[in-house]
């Protein structure tokens, strides 16, 4: 190979200012962690792919040559040109990302959202989501806002989106975990002992609560319509109140699910709502579902 031909690597560049900063190897390998005879290396080569010497022995220290004083600029130059270029092409892999926009309930969020979005991340590294949390009327929402996914408990009406019902999961009784309460077998027991907490649910409560009135007729009720204000609550022995059994958490002592023998448990959905079918918005969907499967199978463990 001709002299000066060989071939660039960039990692020469960087050993070369440093080591022009420091004029000293043993300085220069503390800082880029790197050995002394690896720097030395590095210098030699590209001294070699330059075809000039770029330091020389002082009396008492390294020093540049007045070539290589001349090089620090554009070493420096060709450094910064490669960052940038690095930068800007890291950023537009960014921007050229798929994202998807999906509006969800608190409940949503706080059951499902934190287990559902590291599987889709991880099966679908190319997709980012921005995910905006709203109390109430989340399909007007999803239609002001132009969000491209929606999911809700609330039953969609809509038909400017495609909706998709999907299974929420097992409903049962949840009751305070206490030593008397094991000796209790059947609901209308716990609707004498307990205020039932209602109103969790946007649809399955109305019906529900003629159904507990019929067999205890001086139930007590009281609306609490948050789910994870009324898992706290029946934990602290301030009540009982119907769930899905999958927001009982992992290592949950206070609280269990009682089998139904007097009352029916309601059927519990979520509702998927999407604007179009591309291909990111359709892998959410399936994974979605697929996760929902999954937290049932886990629900109906407990």
């Amino acid at each position: 190979m001709e002299k000066g031909m060989g071939i660039l690597n960039l990692d020469w560049y960087y050993t070369f200012l440093v080591l022009a900063k420091t004029l000293n190897y043993r300085k220069a390998s503390e800082q880029i962690h790197l050995s002394e005879p690896s720097i030395y290396k590095q210098i030699r080569n590209l001294e070699y792919h330059l075809n000039v010497k770029l330091f020389e022995k002082g009396k008492k220290k390294l020093q540049l040559s007045k070539a290589g004083r001349e090089f620090v600029i554009y070493a420096q130059r060709l450094v910064e040109d490669y960052e940038q270029g690095v930068s800007s092409i890291r950023l537009f892999n960014e921007k050229s990302k798929a994202q998807l926009t999906v509006v969800v309930s608190p409940y949503i969020a706080t059951y499902l959202m934190y287990k559902f979005l590291p599987i889709f991340f991880e099966a679908v590294p190319q997709v980012s989501v921005a995910l905006q949390i709203v109390e109430k009327n989340l399909e007007r929402q999803m239609e002001e806002k132009n969000y491209d996914i929606c999911i809700s408990r609330e039953e969609p009406y809509s038909k400017k989106f495609s909706a998709e019902k999907i299974c929420e999961g097992t409903i049962r009784l949840c009751v305070p975990n206490t030593p008397e309460n094991k000796l209790l077998t059947e609901e209308g027991q716990f609707f004498e002992k307990y205020k039932v907490l209602s109103g969790n649910h946007p649809v399955y409560w109305e019906n529900l609560k003629r159904k507990i009135s019929d067999l205890v007729p001086y139930t007590k009720f009281m609306e609490v319509n948050d789910v994870q204000v009324t898992e706290k609550l029946v934990a602290l022995n301030q009540g009982i109140s119907y769930l899905p059994t999958y927001v009982l958490s992992d290592g949950e002592q206070q609280i269990y699910f009682l089998e139904p023998a007097q009352i029916l448990p309601p059927l519990s959905f979520t509702y998927i709502l999407t604007k179009d079918d591309r291909d990111e918005i359709v892998m959410f969907k399936n994974l979605f579902r697929d996760f929902i499967r999954k937290e049932q199978q886990k629900g109906n463990v407990h």
